[in-house]
């Protein structure tokens, strides 16, 4: 018998033992109607009917698997809504084919409590769960209360289940809710893989994986834990709908605006999970590691040689033979100073494998890298490459913070670092700077002029500053004036000055300073003059947006990079015989 034909559900035959069920209301991000758990039983229990069908694999059409339920609605429809849920739950119980679930983008509520019906569940690296019930107001469904904790254990399924906490995708797998993270540059590259999987699977004897499905499901007793845990939970939600708390949470996701609403809600979560603002400054026109001098790796071999000067001890223990190390991402961040990672391991004769780009977010447990070479090597190269790559990712992350909480005050200029660097490490600061999006501000003291306060009072006024070094410097070299006040500022623009800096001056003093020099010698009928505006000293987080004004070209702050936290990664050795598998060319956790 041909595929169904449904409204909200597409079925598509992959081979003759395989069909493709995806849901297809991608406006919605997937989100549930009545209408769709009705359409998406019809489209399984047709599967299970066909004889010849051994497996089905369930995905999401668009940038997500599913965002749970369709909020919105009155009480007849989510009357409805309780009902046609419970009844697709009963054929998921204890269905008899193998159900493979294709996880991307976001899975939230509805979409994520059913994946302990599923006999294989894969995610795209960028996937994430959650479920938010106790914010709504509601409490858990589809049978979560008992088998999330059956499966992840208490404290794990506690962190979905009450405190709406959201996992990674890495987070999923180490907890148990999923069988395995597939690396992939698209959804679709993604998808393709689990198809090959289910179309592998779907090849064996139908007969032995309907067997081998009926030895691996719980006893009659557990599907009867499973049934009355889902008895229980319909009958707290119709309690949960039924409050007026709850309806006024619901309230906000009215009818008209559900889709709209829903979207709303993932693009909130994606907005807490996504670090990076959108791509400028050096990311957006290239590849920052090709700024890179030839320099930096003469950089890598003296930390190396400070790192071991004379005998390795613990190598000697381990001695040479081949093995894998998994760069694992242990906290939120941007992944930079790839490069310099790169470099420790090239000169210890390993190769590195990786599983993100440079200046890509992540969220932790992430599997970012592979490196592979002569055990005794990973071990050797492994603290001078964590230090370097989590110093820079560091630098970028906050670099970044910094960058999108300006452009969402309205600030669309220039956000830029110092010179106050670590020494020795500059390049690789400069570097994180880049990586997050801003400008890196002068590199040493040969590309820029700074006169300060003390240049000042040894050249005796800040006109003789500024003009002995326009001589010097000569047309190519700029020179930017530290400056107290207005006046200080007025006289540097006028000796020449291509930048002036109001240093340490309150948000009020900057804006108006900003003004009044901007109107006189940029927008004025009078003298004009080509010259930048500068604001600068403390500026943090906490309260940089009160500075924020259009007549002020350049912000800059040490606070991107002095003192920064570091994003926290490990390396650790895999086991013989867990050794990372490969398809495709892409890397697959084990």
């Amino acid at each position: 018998m041909a595929p169904p034909q449904l409204d909200t559900i597409i079925v598509d035959q992959l081979s003759e033992s395989a069909v493709l069920v995806s849901y297809n209301t991608p406006k919605r991000s997937n989100a549930f109607t009545p209408q769709q758990y009705d359409d998406l039983r019809e489209a399984l229990v047709w599967a299970k009917d066909e004889l010849v069908i051994k497996v089905i694999v369930v995905t999401g059409r668009g940038r997500h698997f599913c965002a749970g339920r369709a909020m919105g609605g009155t009480d007849d429809t989510i009357d409805a809504e309780i009902k046609t849920a419970g009844k697709l739950s009963a054929v998921l119980t204890d269905y008899p084919k193998v159900l493979v679930a294709a996880v991307h983008g976001a899975n939230i509520g509805w979409g994520c409590t059913q994946l302990s019906a599923f006999d294989l569940i894969y995610a795209h690296q960028d996937a994430f769960f959650q479920t938010p019930f106790a914010a709504i107001g509601i409490v858990p469904e589809g049978g979560s209360s008992y088998n999330f904790p059956h499966v992840m254990g208490k404290a794990q399924a506690n962190a979905l289940l009450l405190a709406g906490d959201r996992l990674s995708a890495q987070e999923a797998y180490v907890g148990g809710l999923i069988t395995s993270v597939l690396h992939s540059d698209t959804a679709e590259m993604f998808l393709a893989k689990v198809v090959d999987k289910a179309k592998r699977i779907g090849g064996y004897s139908g007969e032995a994986l309907r067997m081998a499905k009926r030895l691996t499901m719980d006893a009659a007793d557990d599907l009867e834990k499973r049934r009355k845990a889902g008895e229980r939970e319909q009958r707290d939600i119709l309690i949960r709908f039924a409050s007026e708390e709850t309806k006024a949470n619901l309230a906000k996701f009215g009818k008209k605006g559900a889709t709209k609403k829903t979207n709303q809600l993932i693009n909130c979560i994606q907005q807490e999970r996504t670090i990076m603002p959108e791509v400028e400054g050096a990311p957006a026109h290239g590849s920052v590691a090709h700024l890179l001098p030839q320099t930096y790796k003469r950089l890598v071999s003296e930390w190396l040689e400070e790192d071991t000067p004379s005998f390795d001890y613990g190598g000697f223990v381990v001695g040479e033979e081949i093995s894998e190390a998994k760069l694992l991402g242990k906290s939120e961040g941007i992944v930079a100073g790839v490069p310099f990672f790169d470099e420790v391991f090239r000169q210890l004769d390993c190769t590195v494998e990786w599983h993100v780009k440079e200046g890509e977010a992540f969220q932790p447990i992430k599997h970012c890298a592979t490196v592979r070479g002569p055990v005794r090597k990973l071990l050797l190269g492994e603290r001078v490459a964590l230090n370097t790559l989590a110093r820079c990712s560091g630098v970028a992350t906050k670099s970044a913070r910094l960058l999108a909480l300006l452009r969402k005050a309205g600030y669309k200029n220039t956000l830029a670092g110092t010179r106050k660097t670590t020494p020795g490490f500059r390049l690789v600061e400069k570097y994180g700077m880049l990586v997050g999006g801003v400008d890196s501000h002068r590199i040493d003291l040969s590309t820029m002029t700074m006169l300060k306060d003390n240049h000042i009072v040894a050249a005796g006024s800040i006109t003789n500053a500024v003009r002995a070094a326009k001589s010097a410097g000569g047309f190519s070299i700029k020179v930017e004036v530290e400056c107290q006040s207005f006046e200080e500022a007025d006289e540097a623009i006028a000796a020449g000055a291509d930048v002036v800096m109001l240093d340490n001056f309150t948000a009020d003093g900057v804006k108006v300073a900003a003004a009044q020099l901007k109107d006189k010698w940029g927008r004025g009928n009078g003298d004009r003059k080509n010259f930048l505006v500068e604001v600068s000293g403390g500026l943090t987080e906490e309260n940089v947006e009160p500075y924020v004004c259009q007549d002020v070209d350049i912000v800059s702050t040490s606070s991107i990079h002095q003192g920064v936290k570091h994003v926290d990664f490990s390396l650790k050795i895999v086991a013989k015989g867990r050794e990372t598998k490969k398809e495709s060319g892409e890397s697959v956790e084990v």
